[in-house]
């Protein structure tokens, strides 16, 4: 829960960029870790799904929790400019569609 942001609306948070490794452990100690094999990745680690963060128009109204989400990607554009009435994202921070873009990484047990 320490890594979802309290916005008035839930949605997605808690990325990190750049990352070459991480460890994700449950309260026991037992876990997984993550290991780029190439770029470095972003990743979030949340106790929602993206699905269940969309759905719920305020915290309360988030599911009990029983999950641990890992999202791992290549990259992220964001969702819009400067302001929240429909801006599109400047320029300089659009992702092409045209660039491929590759994510590799292991898994071991921690």
């Amino acid at each position: 829960m320490e890594n979802l942001s309290g916005y008035l609306k839930p949605q997605d948070c808690g990325i990190r960029c750049g990352v070459r490794e991480f460890t994700v452990k449950d309260a026991d100690g037992t876990g997984l870790t993550f290991t780029a094999a190439g770029e470095p990745v972003l990743f979030s680690v949340l106790p929602f799904s993206a699905y269940e963060l969309e759905e719920a128009a305020k915290l309360r109204e988030l599911p009990e929790v029983t999950h641990t989400w890992i999202r791992i990607a290549a990259d992220e554009m964001g969702i819009g400019g400067d302001d929240s009435w429909g801006a599109p994202v400047h320029e300089e921070y659009r992702l092409a569609s045209s660039v491929p873009r590759k994510l590799a990484f292991w898994i071991t047990g921690a």
